[in-house]
């Protein structure tokens, strides 16, 4: 989705299939388990597929690497949130952030997607002070 950095992220080798594509956060290590940033927002849009192989249309990949560039690099770097991994997976893209404020994130989030109606997005938000979801995550690199 965005430009692919080596230095601050990694795409995961133990994937669950074939058509999967994870993207992991791997230069937040100091960060991990923060308690400034105990809420896990999955941002998850559902798409269709054009192949056999499950993968996002480019228009798709293309919006969401500009939402991740656009939306949460801008609220990681206000301190708002930390964007941790990024899930291509069988008709779904997710996005993992933690985030100080949720109602506050779902927000600036929103101000962003409404932009592109064709996009339908959901939020998922759960407590996760130990970041226990990541670690889990990061077991597949």
């Amino acid at each position: 989705m965005q430009t692919f950095n080596e230095e601050k992220w990694t795409l995961c080798q133990k994937v669950s299939n074939i058509n999967q594509m994870l993207k992991v956060r791997i230069d937040i290590n100091d960060k991990i388990a923060d308690v400034n940033y105990p809420n896990l927002l999955t941002i998850k849009h559902k798409y269709t597929t054009s192949d056999d192989v499950l993968f996002p249309e480019l228009s798709t990949l293309s919006y969401f690497a500009a939402f991740e560039e656009k939306c949460l690099e801008k609220l990681e770097e206000s301190g708002s949130l930390i964007f941790v991994a990024s899930n291509i997976n069988e008709g779904m893209v997710q996005l993992y952030v933690y985030c100080k404020d949720e109602k506050k994130t779902i927000l600036e989030c929103i101000n962003f997607l409404k932009n592109n109606p064709n996009f339908i997005v959901e939020f998922e938000v759960k407590k996760d002070v130990k970041w226990n979801d990541f670690k889990i995550i990061l077991t597949k690199r």
